[in-house]
């Protein structure tokens, strides 16, 4: 159990990081054109690196929810409640 929210943990901090750094790389662009995102029809880097970010994330929390189950499934097995 320790492991796993441990892992929970440090998807919260990764997620902390992103989401700061969105507020800081995309929300204060909004308001320009989606051209300052681009250079040469290219996403800039540190767009690219969000986005590597966010699947990351996304590809983690995925296979929490596998290891949850599996927990979960151990947990009953070790103490059934019926």
């Amino acid at each position: 159990i320790t492991m796993y929210y441990n892992r929970v943990i440090s998807v919260n901090a990764v997620f902390d990081r992103y989401m700061i750094r969105c507020e800081e790389w995309i929300l204060t662009k909004l308001q320009n054109e989606t051209s300052v995102f681009y250079e040469d029809n290219m996403l800039l880097g540190e767009f690219k690196l969000l986005i590597q970010m966010l699947e990351e994330i996304v590809d983690e929390l995925k296979q929490l929810v596998i290891d949850a189950n599996k927990l979960n499934l151990k947990l009953q097995e070790q103490f059934p409640t019926e």
